[in-house]
């Protein structure tokens, strides 16, 4: 199994810690990156191949990566020069030959507890994909209809009575569904229309739903994982970060 980290872009909303910083290489602890708990959880999990997209700022990742604390995984980078004019479709695009074998894939900005990863691990289905319930969404999440566990419809502007959960940015790619996978990513790619509004990878997924292809879900509770997109979510983990490293 090989781990997927999509980690090229700006990271915008947090400026300016992220002005000259990836966002995967902020503190959530002294001496402690997103990063860092990454791949602190994929060693604990038995996962030493790591592949990193990479963008902005993409030398300062390739640098954190060879400190000798990582010396026991094999990490590989995978450049996307487009990375300011577009979004994680590409990044994805970019790693596409390593989807000749198993893969978990998550963002750059997740920031979870290590038996995730095991749960994704452990799971016996083609597309495991990872999802939280809430109260109420906010307008930047992306969330999910499902039916029987399985997910339909994926839009940050999907209609209030239609939401079930929302996506985490985290999942599992198994089996025969890595060849449809990459299929629809190829096609993807190749739509016009799609890289110039800023395509991002949830299409990928949406055409799989749409061919009944089975992306299932797990559901995890919103103590086990936090997601940095503001100042105030940095803030939060840095208050609460000693439930991320057991």
């Amino acid at each position: 199994m090989q781990l997927l980290i999509l980690a090229a872009g700006f990271g915008g909303r947090l400026s300016p810690a992220t002005d000259e910083t990836p966002k995967a290489l902020l503190e959530v602890s002294e001496g402690i990156t997103i990063l860092d708990l990454q791949l602190d959880a994929a060693r604990k999990a038995g996962i030493n191949k790591i592949h990193i997209v990479v963008g902005f700022e993409a030398g300062k990742i390739e640098k954190k990566i060879r400190e000798e604390k990582f010396k026991d995984l094999k990490i590989v980078t995978h450049y996307n020069p487009f990375y300011g004019e577009t979004n994680n479709l590409v990044s994805l695009w970019m790693a596409r030959t390593i989807m000749n074998q198993d893969f978990i894939m998550l963002n750059g900005d997740s920031v979870f507890r290590p038996k995730i990863l095991q749960t994704l691990l452990n799971s016996e289905e083609q597309i495991t994909v990872m999802i939280a319930k809430k109260s109420a969404y906010d307008s930047d999440d992306t969330k999910l209809k499902l039916h029987n566990g399985l997910i339909k419809k994926l839009s940050k502007k999907l209609p209030s009575d239609e939401i079930d959960a929302e996506w985490i940015g985290m999942c599992s790619i198994k089996g025969d569904s890595r060849e449809l996978f990459l299929r629809q990513l190829e096609r993807l790619i190749r739509v016009p229309s799609m890289l110039k509004g800023h395509p991002h990878y949830l299409s990928v997924f949406q055409e799989l739903a749409n061919r009944n292809t089975p992306l299932n879900t797990i559901e995890i509770t919103s103590d086990t994982w936090h997601e940095v997109d503001y100042q105030m979510d940095l803030d939060f983990i840095r208050a609460h970060i000693t439930r991320y490293l057991d």
